[in-house]
Parts: structure tokens; C-alpha cells; sequence
């Protein structure tokens, strides 16, 4: 019974990130290169960071990733957006929410730039 709980209690220290030890950061999107919805993800307890990076391959670009969330896992609301003048060095931008929502997703409304991508993670 001891090995028992000693385990439970080492699995549940490393899959939720405590008040003072590190964030668990999530890819949420991976590399888009093209408007598109990414994964669903149900993330647990409040207090999220989300954080965008992106770049072209030659000249300059844009992109707009709404982050959106449910409570049904069905009908979405934006919840917020993430912005980007993307070129050839990376760039970044991000926002932080302390809402508690069951599903969250991202998505790339618009990107445009020679061989333009774009990624997504979420830290709680």
C-alpha cells in the first residue's frame, strides 16, 4: 500500500506544476503555415500564459492567432488574440488569463510572408 501511494504521489507532482515549483507549458499549435484550428486541449486549473512565435524565410509577414475557449468543447469564443510582424528573425507576443475554461484551442486567422510559420504553447 505504501509503494502504492508513494507512486500516485510522485505521478501527481509531476503532472501539475505546483505554486512554487515550475509552469507545464503545452505546444499547442505546432508550426502553421496556413489559417487553421489547432488540437483541443482541457488543461487543468486557471492561470495561463499564452506566448507566439513566428517567422518568414525572406521579407516581412503577418499573422493573427485568436486563442479560443468553450466550456461545452463545442461553441468557441475568442478569448483573446496574438498579433505578429513576422520576418526572418523570430518574433513573439503573448498574454497571460486567469479565466477557467474546460477547452481551449488555437488558431491561426490569417498569415501571409515567404514560407511563414507560426507556434503556439500554453504554460499554467
Amino acid at each position: 500500500m505504501k509503494k502504492l501511494l508513494l507512486s500516485f504521489l510522485l505521478l501527481t507532482s509531476l503532472s501539475f506544476a505546483s505554486k512554487d515549483g515550475p509552469a507545464k507549458a503545452t505546444k499547442i499549435l505546432d508550426a502553421a503555415t496556413t489559417t487553421a484550428t489547432g488540437d483541443v486541449f482541457q488543461p487543468w486549473g486557471p492561470q495561463r500564459t499564452f506566448f507566439a512565435y513566428g517567422s518568414t524565410s525572406a521579407g516581412s509577414g503577418a499573422s493573427v492567432i485568436a486563442i479560443q475557449v468553450s466550456n461545452d468543447c463545442t461553441n468557441y469564443i475568442e478569448m483573446g488574440t496574438i498579433s505578429l510582424t513576422l520576418g526572418t528573425s523570430t518574433v513573439s507576443d503573448g498574454f497571460a488569463s486567469d479565466a477557467s475554461w474546460k477547452c481551449i484551442r488555437a488558431k491561426v486567422n490569417s498569415i501571409s510572408g515567404t514560407n511563414a510559420a507560426v507556434t503556439v504553447w500554453m504554460a499554467n
